[in-house]
């Protein structure tokens, strides 16, 4: 059973840390598929997936950010 209402919670998730395995983790997560051969990021990259939760749709924003030392600016940004 889902929600009765119209307007769906948001939630922004933003992935940063070190290079290597971010963009494979959203990529796995949102569209169920793995690419060995994926480029790196450069600045940062967005996509969305709704998901059940209790009973409850939640829409989750999911930012992927690049590896570099540039990620604090970003961070602020999102």
């Amino acid at each position: 059973m889902t929600q009765k209402s119209s307007s769906i919670p948001q939630l922004k998730i933003l992935l940063t840390g070190d290079t290597f395995g971010k963009t494979s983790f959203l990529n796995r997560f949102t569209k169920d598929a793995f690419d060995s051969n994926v480029m790196a990021t450069i600045g940062a990259y967005f996509t969305s997936k709704t998901i059940l939760c209790d009973d409850y749709d939640v829409k989750l924003e999911i930012w992927d950010t690049t590896g570099q030392e540039r990620v604090d600016t970003l961070a602020s940004l999102y």
